[in-house]
């Protein structure tokens, strides 16, 4: 901290010249302090002191301010912090030179003119450069306090030769829209030595059109009323700066891509609405704030707590893969509240139109908190979707290709070992008839984040992640303990009828335990070569007695499957000769 009682004066370049002045820390300021600031017209340059901290004020420090020559800029940045609750009425401040007011807010200090604010401000140098630089602009736009808000940007034909970065150097506009145009040359607006953009569309949605080409907001960019994005002739633009989506929606449309890979800090309710013809690739995790509703294509390439996700009829979201088949090292997880994937019925059947493509990664839909048939259902609702997915009634060409919920990893691997495991978050998962558990009785299975990627499932949500067939406890591997869970699930269903869900051995998601089943286990036992996603862990007694599971299981327990599937076989062979009799 710098500041305090005593009285100081902070001249960045020395009193009567012009310099930077850079201040590792906060900066308080008091009655006794003064902020001396050199301009030099001539030279166009002016002082800036900058701190990194936080900058507070208490008992009215002065400012004092020396210019030479003739002031040109449109504005003139002296001071830029962290944040602060400062403004105007916090300093003693000189009278303003000529045409220029003070402009004094959370992040900086400075001087603005009153004359260069226009509605409609269109880039006009075939270069980089400041936002705040008259001759940049046909009337800077953005940073009037009686148009922002009804003002316009336009980055268009003016870049010929090069890519430019517009840089907000400490100035924050307000913009009911920007407007990119340049097939050859992308622009970008970026931060700069400070500053953020806000899109504030007033009664009606703010609004980003790309007309031609790829074009980035590198700027902290904060929504203040809904937004519509309009892409054309398959233009794209990135946003890479901090999110924050305070409550709103924002819309894509048209035919293009948008990328955010900046930090979300979204506040429910706000929704993500990609239309059709468009791809939307989320970089980073958008927040339980934020929901997901989907007519396009949809690319979730990080870890997500989404509020909620809708896949509507014939849209693609995809959960990508992070590693190559068959080991994963690093799966992302999704984690949503809700998940809707469009359907239609036919003779009393649903089918799933959308598609959710989970890749080699992990799924947690939160039905912890349902009960009873709701319960039951939602996660037989999601078996239902990821055997859509599986898409065995039409051959093994297409496996995991279906609608619902599927993997490409799954479809890739030509050995037929991998697919995705359906499983609801308790210890009566294991033995129940169809692998479900309504009454709210039993334990959390999965105890511990390191369990699922990093993720602590509550009791009874729902669970998907790639793996193994015949993963049983979803710990990666194939060990005795999930022999024992299918065999003794197999036993059951000899007086108690068919046996369904993965914890039972159900790995086709035909409604039984069948030899196709065992035949599953045992190629993908046999090919298996370490944990597909190193979570291994050790269980207790589940419905049966299964011993610790060990990561690489004996020989003789290989044996042990063979043994069952060849006295599977022989138990058929004999309803067989007892039916011919």
């Amino acid at each position: 901290m710098v500041g305090g009682a005593a009285a100081h004066v902070f001249a960045p370049g020395g009193v009567g010249a012009v310099g930077n002045f850079s201040l590792g820390s906060t900066l308080d300021l008091n009655a006794n302090s003064t902020l001396n600031f050199d301009i030099n017209g001539t030279a166009n340059t002016s002082d800036l002191l900058a701190v990194t901290g936080v900058l507070s004020a208490t008992g009215t420090p002065a400012i004092t301010l020396a210019t030479t020559g003739t002031l040109t800029s449109s504005s003139y940045i002296l001071a830029t912090f962290a944040s602060s609750s400062i403004t105007n009425s916090s300093f003693s401040l000189p009278s303003a030179p000529s045409g220029y007011s003070w402009k004094i807010n959370a992040t900086s200090i400075g001087l603005m003119s009153a004359v260069v604010a226009s509605t409609n401000g269109i880039w006009n140098v075939n270069a980089s450069g400041s936002w705040n630089t008259a001759g940049n602009w046909s009337g800077v736009p953005g940073l009037s306090g009686s148009s922002a808000g009804n003002d316009t940007a336009t980055f268009a034909a003016a870049a010929t030769t090069v890519n430019p970065a517009v840089t907000l150097d400490g100035v924050s506009p307000v913009l009911k829209g920007v407007t990119f145009n340049n097939t050859a040359h992308g622009y970008t607006i970026a931060q700069g030595t400070g500053g953020s953009l806000t899109l504030n569309g007033g009664a009606s949605p703010s609004t980003i059109d790309v007309t031609n080409g790829s074009h980035t907001i590198s700027a902290p960019l904060t929504l203040a009323t809904n937004t519509n994005i309009t892409l054309a002739n398959a233009g794209s633009l990135t946003l890479s700066g901090a999110q924050t989506w305070a409550g709103h929606n924002v819309a894509v449309s048209g035919a293009g891509t948008v990328t955010i890979s900046g930090p979300q800090a979204n506040i429910s309710p706000a929704t993500l609405t990609v239309n059709t013809g468009v791809t939307a690739n989320i970089n980073t995790n958008a927040g339980t704030g934020l929901s997901l509703v989907n007519s396009g294509t949809v690319n979730l390439k990080s870890s997500q707590s989404l509020g909620g996700v809708t896949i509507n009829s014939g849209a693609h979201t995809n959960i990508t893969t992070n590693t190559a088949l068959p080991v994963a090292t690093g799966p992302s997880v999704v984690v949503t509240q809700t998940l809707t994937i469009a359907s239609h019925v036919v003779s009393g059947n649903r089918l799933w139109d959308g598609y959710l493509d989970l890749a080699n990664n992990k799924l947690v839909l939160q039905t912890g908190g349902l009960s009873g048939a709701s319960l039951q259902d939602a996660v037989k609702q999601v078996a239902s979707q990821v055997k859509s997915g599986y898409n065995l009634a039409n051959g093994s060409s297409t496996l995991w290709m279906g609608t619902g919920i599927g993997s490409s990893s799954a479809a890739a691997d030509t050995r037929r070992i991998v697919g995705l495991a359906v499983f609801q978050n308790n210890t009566k998962s294991f033995g129940s008839v169809d692998g479900t558990v309504s009454d709210g009785t039993g334990n959390a299975f999965i105890t511990n984040a390191s369990q699922f990627g990093g993720v602590l499932p509550a009791k009874n949500d729902t669970l998907v992640k790639f793996t193994y067939f015949g993963d049983t406890d979803l710990d990666g591997v194939i060990t005795a303990g999930d022999y024992a869970n299918i065999d003794l699930a197999f036993a059951h269903q000899q007086t108690l009828g068919p046996q369904t869900g993965w914890a039972n051995g159900d790995f086709d998601y035909d409604g039984s335990i069948t030899a196709a089943d065992y035949s599953l286990m045992d190629s993908a036992f046999a090919a298996q070569s370490g944990a597909l996603s190193g979570e291994v862990h050790t269980l207790g007694s589940l419905g049966g007695s299964l011993g610790s599971v060990t990561a690489v299981p004996e020989p003789s327990t290989w044996l042990l499957g063979l043994m069952g599937i060849i006295g599977l076989f022989a138990m058929f062979g004999r309803r067989k000769l007892a039916a011919a009799g």
